[in-house]
């Protein structure tokens, strides 16, 4: 009879260790996804972040100079129209 009662134990305390490792897995597993999801987040934010930065040489770069050189152009054009006209 004890030995039955030890025999059942045992398979319960199998059982049970069974069950433990299985959720163990399962949590590693959830805790790799969640911290690949946050990776995912934190490189999103980065990337947000960086385009929010203004930079003023690349907008002096970009959009004075030409804009600018152009305005210098038409003025150019027009002075020598006006040049021609009189």
């Amino acid at each position: 009879m004890v030995k039955e009662l030890l025999n059942k134990s045992m398979q319960s305390i199998q059982t049970a260790m069974t069950e433990i490792t299985f959720n163990i897995r399962e949590l590693n597993t959830g805790l790799t996804n969640t911290n690949r999801k946050v990776d995912e987040v934190n490189v999103k934010v980065n990337k947000v972040d960086e385009k929010t930065k203004f930079d003023f040489m690349d907008f002096i770069k970009t959009k004075v100079i030409p804009v600018l050189l152009t305005s210098g152009c038409i003025y150019g054009i027009a002075k020598f129209i006006e040049g021609l006209v009189r």
